[in-house]
Parts: C-alpha cells; structure tokens; sequence
C-alpha cells in the first residue's frame, strides 16, 4: 500500500515537472517570437520611411495608425489607414510608401508561427519622431 501511494505520489511529480517544463518551452518560445517579430517591425517600418516622401506642404509632426496586410512572402497585399492624421495628403503618401517598401523584410517559411503573427500588422508611421 506504502509502494502504490509512493509510486503515485511520484508520477504526479513527474507530471508536475513535465508540466512545468512545457510552459516553460512555451514562454521561451514566446520571448523568441516577440523578439523576432519586433526586429521584423522595426525593419518594416524603417523601409516603409525610407519609402516614403513628405508631400509639399505637408507640416511636421504628422503621425498615422497604419495596418498592413502580407503575402507569405512579404509581399504587400492591403494597406489601410486606422487612425489618419488629419491630413489625407500625408495619410496617401503612407500608404503608397507601404507599396513602395513591398516585398518588406519577412520571417522565412521556416517561421511558421511568425508569419502567422505578422500576416496583418498594425503599426504607427511618425515620420518626425527620433
């Protein structure tokens, strides 16, 4: 009777320890994704404002919430205005930089899980903030 609770109390050890063990794959792996996709943000976002032009007229300090659609390969496929500046000049030269910048720097196929997190992004174009 001793060996059987002994031998229960060990398996349910066991399980606790792969349990543990299993998130904390998981939220290593979650760090890695985060990371990734922040390098890849970053990258995108730096292509779509070295795209992009100030139309003439345009003042400073204009920003706008942009989200971006992608092919599996980085391939530009829908680009809309969130948030606009107020500005529907500005808004247009943001979203004609986005096609400008496509393809943009996208996760390979080997990243699955990435492409599946960046297929649609949302990002802010502050083209005047340091």
């Amino acid at each position: 009777m001793d060996q059987e609770r002994e031998a229960q109390r060990q398996q349910q050890l066991d399980d606790e320890r792969q349990r543990l063990q299993q998130e904390r794959q998981q939220a290593e792996e979650q760090q890695r994704l985060e990371g990734l996709q922040n390098r890849y943000m970053r990258a995108i976002a730096d292509s779509v404002e070295s795209s992009w032009s100030r139309p003439r007229g345009t003042p400073e300090g204009l920003e706008a919430v942009i989200r971006v659609s992608f092919t599996r390969d980085g391939t530009v496929r829908r680009v809309e205005v969130v948030d606009g500046s107020g500005d529907s000049g500005f808004d247009r030269s943001v979203e004609q930089a986005v096609h400008r910048a496509s393809p943009v720097p996208f996760p390979d196929s080997d990243e699955a899980a990435l492409q599946q997190r960046m297929s649609t992004i949302t990002f802010r174009f502050a083209p005047d903030r340091s």
